[in-house]
């Protein structure tokens, strides 16, 4: 049942209104997320997502950090039919620990030779190449081929 709190609430916008009409209609463990509603409703995942950041604000849901099994955060939205009321003390969820940071790796060293990027004679491509060099490697190719350069 939706309460005249939601549906009369002067500072919710009429589709958040509608978003938490539709939420709280929907069977417990339902899809609830951006992409979801996007798909069920004509607006578009802007607009609906700036609903759900209205009702949040305003305590009509509120969105829960968990991991999985596998170690993957997802985000699990509640709706809240009575906002401002205490939650039950074994609602409160476990805070997420972060996963561990990547292994340290050192950064690859440099190249030992930087040679600055000139244009091609044969094809006017830039590539890099010392000063020695005034084709590609593409034009060179060709030419050792006999062919000409494209």
């Amino acid at each position: 049942m939706i309460g005249n709190h939601l549906a009369q609430h002067r500072e919710l916008s009429l589709l958040a209104i509608g978003l938490a009409c539709h939420i709280q209609s929907l069977p417990t463990g339902a899809r609830s997320d951006i992409k979801t509603l996007t798909a069920r409703f004509d607006e578009g995942s802007t607009r609906i997502a700036a609903a759900l950041r209205e009702l949040e604000a305003h305590g009509h849901l509120r969105r829960e950090l968990h991991r999985t099994p596998t170690g993957r955060i997802v985000t699990r939205t509640v709706s809240c039919n009575q906002p401002g009321a205490a939650r039950p003390s074994h609602a409160h969820p476990e805070p997420a620990t972060p996963p561990p940071p990547p292994p340290f790796r050192a950064p690859a060293d440099p190249p030992a030779e930087w040679h600055r990027m000139r244009n091609c004679d044969g094809c006017d491509r830039g590539f890099r190449a010392p000063e020695s060099r005034s084709r590609c490697p593409d034009c060179l190719a060709a030419a050792s081929n006999g062919h000409a350069p494209s």
